[in-house]
């Protein structure tokens, strides 16, 4: 393998990398020409690394573009994923339709893998660019699988991290006292389960009046959590069995709770939280209301504006309705509860997402020599009084 530089007709020079592969069993020379050294340079590793795990050169593998494969790859995963899955797919091939469009897939490249990622977290909100991401790498493992492209490009390129925990903002307890304060009408006990159980969104909309469990001998009461609503409103189970949990709440929520039961429209479902007709409560009713009972109490982000020639100081909410789960992950860590409990509480597949979340809110036990000396003699002194014991 080489690199050539040639002389073009306009006085430039052009860079041409040359090697050989394979044909029906019998070696044939290739060839591929650049404007700029670098790229030839970087297109001579990657080449030199797929011939090492003897891949050939997939430019002629198929002449399928990306919006082709896209729809192809939406229309099987329709098949085979749940209905409150899609969306993501579907927001993930609008945005590699967008950036790539009828480029041929055997053209793509790790280079333009890694400028799309640095596009999506320009444009997107960090964790919507971290779940396409995800998506776009799955496509190409979809397409490396059915013999479209002899190597994956995307195998390489690195995961959007998470937004940093201590980014993220939620109400303290003095705001969540007087949000749960101020809303004396429908959303009451919605937003007092959502800061006390730190159950999800959806998961309170599938909500159903059996899940309410009762412990006489312990006299405990428990949310079973198998359900969740999506927002075409359909209720799907659970799939995971972390996300399928026991919340214990105290007798202050069941309180409310039971207040609630009374007004409790009537619904076929048994929902604890129906709309009116008894059917899911719609997927942004809940969030509209928290937004608006935070302008109503002031709990706003001020901003300066213009409005008809005037500056004006106006002011949004601070906090979407996920923040109370946070809140809820960050009392229950305050009150003592161990990492383990943390993840069974809030329904994470990994205790790892637990850590990457929260890890900075547990107490971290500082080392001295004093400590570790009280270890030390904890030790010799349980083994001192054994032998004595002797």
């Amino acid at each position: 393998m080489a690199i050539e530089r040639r002389r073009r007709a306009d006085g430039n020079y052009s860079y041409r990398v040359t090697w050989y592969a394979k044909k029906s069993g019998r070696p044939v020379q290739r060839s591929k020409t650049f404007r700029r050294r670098s790229d030839a340079k970087a297109f001579e590793v990657e080449k030199q690394a797929q011939i090492a795990r003897g891949e050939e050169f997939a430019e002629h593998a198929t002449t399928k573009t990306i919006r082709e494969l896209t729809r192809e790859w939406v229309d099987i995963k329709s098949n085979t994923v749940r209905t409150s899955s899609m969306p993501e797919y579907q927001i993930a091939r609008a945005r590699i339709d967008a950036h790539f469009g009828d480029a041929y897939i055997s053209n793509i490249r790790t280079h333009h893998l890694e400028f799309f990622k640095d596009h999506l977290i320009k444009e997107r909100p960090l964790d919507q660019a971290r779940r396409i991401l995800v998506k776009t790498k799955a496509f190409f493992v979809f397409a490396r699988r059915r013999g479209l492209i002899l190597s994956n490009p995307a195998a390489n390129i690195e995961k959007i991290r998470r937004q940093p925990a201590q980014d993220r903002e939620w109400p303290d307890k003095a705001e969540v006292r007087r949000l749960l304060r101020a809303e004396t009408g429908l959303f009451r006990a919605f937003f007092w389960l959502a800061a006390f159980t730190g159950l999800r969104t959806q998961e309170l909309r599938a909500l159903r009046w059996s899940d309410l469990v009762h412990d006489q001998p312990r006299n405990t009461w428990y949310l079973d959590v198998r359900c969740a609503a999506t927002r075409d409103n359909k209720i799907y189970k659970l799939k995971s069995k972390n996300s399928r949990r026991r919340v214990p709440i105290g007798h202050e929520v069941v309180q409310i709770l039971h207040e609630w039961q009374q007004k409790c429209p009537s619904s076929r479902l048994d929902l604890v939280f129906p709309n009116g007709s008894g059917g899911l409560l719609g997927p942004s009713k809940a969030g509209r209301r928290f937004r608006e009972m935070q302008e109503i109490i002031g709990i706003v982000t001020r901003y300066e504006t213009v409005r008809y020639g005037r500056n004006w100081v106006a002011g949004k909410s601070k906090y979407n309705l996920h923040a109370l789960r946070h809140f809820a992950a960050s009392i229950f860590i305050a009150s003592g509860i161990g990492p383990k409990r943390i993840q069974a509480l809030m329904g994470h597949a990994s205790i790892t997402t637990t850590f990457d979340l929260y890890g900075y809110l547990f107490p971290d036990s500082e080392l001295t020599s004093t400590s570790m000396s009280a270890i030390v003699g904890d030790v010799m002194f349980e083994l001192e009084g054994a032998e004595c014991k002797n």
